[in-house]
């Protein structure tokens, strides 16, 4: 990629990620404190199935209102990696078999267009073309890959969530002190850190499909499903149990610091307007 792109091409996409992030977290935390009180007045009374149902009720709200946001950051941070010669020769592969896209993406608008037109008969004809012609795109490709995103996403918010209250009364109780008492910034960063770690292992097959099934029409890709358990089948069979967790450790390096940061921040600002 820094061949290729430059250091810039590290941030290829990352407007996208932000403009979906901001709306994305925003929900799942606000559902999920609403979710809290649906179930209990009393949030210290809240049982661990009851904040792991609440932590999957708020993933799935989050997930379905910002999933085209998804599937677009996907394709444009893909693009990032296209090798222009494959594309033309219809290989479709760069070097060292990446995935590369074969229609530039010139914003997130025209992404988001030329993602409704790429099913059936659509597929490879210019959409200024298709609409001259009178045809609608379909907006149901802008959630394909909701079915496993949703699978994960649900597990993971529950488990994450839950996890990162459970270890942070664990501490407490095991530093001797009111397990709903303060507690320093190094053992709340701590809790939030294994909180996303763990959660991430878990669910993190599940991801893996769901990448891939954004990318299942576009021209240039290998992948071909015919659903989550085929996808599930084909990946165990042809890269074995490895295949389902490819790029985890990068992941970790992205998901820890982030997940950390976001709970460190989200209790600071709530201390501080509650104040």
């Amino acid at each position: 990629m820094y061949q290729t792109d430059g250091f810039a091409g590290f941030f290829k996409g990352n407007g996208i990620n932000i403009l979906r992030m901001i709306p994305y977290t925003g929900i799942q935390i606000s559902a999920y404190e609403s979710y809290k009180r649906v179930f209990s007045s009393d949030e210290a009374e809240l049982s661990s199935p009851l904040r792991l149902t609440s932590g999957a009720l708020a993933g799935m709200t989050a997930a379905v209102l910002t999933y085209p946001l998804d599937i677009i950051r996907t394709r444009m941070t893909l693009y990032s990696i296209a090798d222009t010669s494959s594309v033309v020769s219809g290989t479709g592969l760069g070097s060292g078999g990446a995935l590369v896209a074969p229609t530039r993406y010139n914003s997130v608008y025209d992404c988001g267009q030329k993602i409704m037109y790429e099913s059936g008969d659509y597929a490879g004809r210019s959409v200024t073309e298709l609409k001259r012609n009178g045809q609608k795109g379909s907006p149901a490709m802008l959630f394909r890959g909701l079915t496993p995103s949703m699978l994960g996403v649900m597990p993971y918010v529950a488990l994450n969530f839950a996890l990162y209250e459970v270890l942070k009364v664990s501490a407490g109780t095991l530093s001797g002190a009111d397990p709903h008492a303060e507690m320093g910034v190094g053992t709340r960063l701590t809790c939030a850190a294994l909180a996303g770690a763990l959660s991430q292992t878990v669910t993190y097959p599940l991801d893996v499909i769901k990448r891939r099934m954004q990318v299942m029409e576009m021209s240039s890709s290998r992948y071909h499903y015919t659903g989550v358990l085929d996808a599930f089948k084909t990946i165990k069979r042809s890269e074995s149990w490895r295949g389902l967790y490819r790029g985890l450790l990068a992941n970790y390096i992205k998901v820890v610091p982030s997940i950390t940061a976001s709970y460190f921040t989200y209790e600071y600002c709530k201390r501080l307007l509650l104040v």
